[in-house]
């Protein structure tokens, strides 16, 4: 589990897998700077870590599956500011 950025302090695992392909594209859900630089860092690290180049573009309607998805929407407030789910 530490091939995950950035490392989470705790992990629950749930099962499933996720494989990143040339087609997986990074979704982002808001086109402000902010979630876009998010995106295009996630890009950078996992190009580094595994040789692919994905692309980052605005989430618009339903993301087709394999996609990454980041968002902010729906967040659960117990997780903070920093806190994420997979």
């Amino acid at each position: 589990m530490n091939n995950l950025i950035p490392l989470p302090v705790s992990i629950s695992e749930a099962g499933g897998t996720f494989t990143l392909t040339k087609e997986t594209v990074i979704r982002v859900e808001s086109s402000s700077d902010e979630m876009l630089a998010v995106g295009r860092y996630l890009a950078a690290a996992l190009a580094a870590a595994v040789g692919i180049e994905l692309p980052v573009e605005p989430l618009s309607g339903e993301p087709q599956p394999g996609s990454i998805v980041l968002s902010t929407a729906d967040a659960d407030p117990s997780l903070g500011q920093e806190g994420y789910e997979l």
